[in-house]
């Protein structure tokens, strides 16, 4: 059974990061939809005008998922630049 942990894991990961490459998809693909739409065509798509910011929350908390599993978050230094131990 601990053998397969990894393995599901491996796989629950691949699957969040298959997800959030569609998500960013859809979302360029419904941005420039939506820019052509206005600025061409002179029409707005009603729909489309909540579902931009929907994707984009999904894919940042998908996102942090994959980012917790691979344990890679974000850290900002810049205290310790300027405070070192030199010993």
């Amino acid at each position: 059974m601990k053998k397969q942990i990894p393995k599901i894991e491996n796989g629950i990961g691949r699957v969040f990061e298959i997800l959030v490459g569609i998500l960013v998809g859809m979302l360029f693909f419904i941005i420039n939809v939506q820019v052509f739409a206005r600025y061409l065509f002179k029409v707005n798509i009603g729909v489309l005008a909540e579902l931009p910011c929907y994707i984009m929350i999904a894919s940042i908390w998908f996102g942090a998922v994959i980012v917790a599993k691979d344990n890679a978050h974000l850290t900002i230094n810049v205290i310790d630049l300027f405070i070192t131990n030199k010993k």
